[in-house]
């Protein structure tokens, strides 16, 4: 999975495995190991949950409320363990089928961030 930021900032995560490789500008990649960032897990799993179709895990992670039909469906997440709930508030996901086309964190902190996610 490779999340691009092109605005505020020129910003390329890009998941692989159990880690995350950070490359912010031109500055050297940071690379971050997931079992030493359970705030950057939580907000992996929100996105990686829906996209791998795994709600067994997602209903393990977060309450998860599903909402709307396959031609406009909507998914609430919020984290269920009290660590993960101190960083992320919730993640609210849009979708058309079989597609995640919009993800929305609200950060427990009240920060925002709205995401459009294109297919490839």
């Amino acid at each position: 999975m490779e999340k691009v930021t092109l605005f505020p900032v020129q910003e390329r995560l890009e998941v692989e495995g159990e880690r995350v490789v950070i490359t912010a500008g031109q500055e050297a990649p940071r690379v971050v190991p997931l079992g030493a960032a359970p705030e950057l897990r939580v907000l992996l799993d929100a996105v990686r949950g829906p996209l791998l179709g795994d709600w067994a895990a997602l209903q393990r992670g977060f309450v998860a409320t599903l909402g709307g039909t396959l031609a406009g469906w909507t998914l609430d997440l919020v984290p269920r363990d009290p660590a993960a709930a101190r960083v992320l508030g919730r993640a609210h996901l849009e979708g058309v089928d079989d597609q995640v086309l919009r993800l929305l964190t609200v950060m427990a902190n009240g920060d925002e961030q709205d995401m459009t996610i294109q297919p490839r």
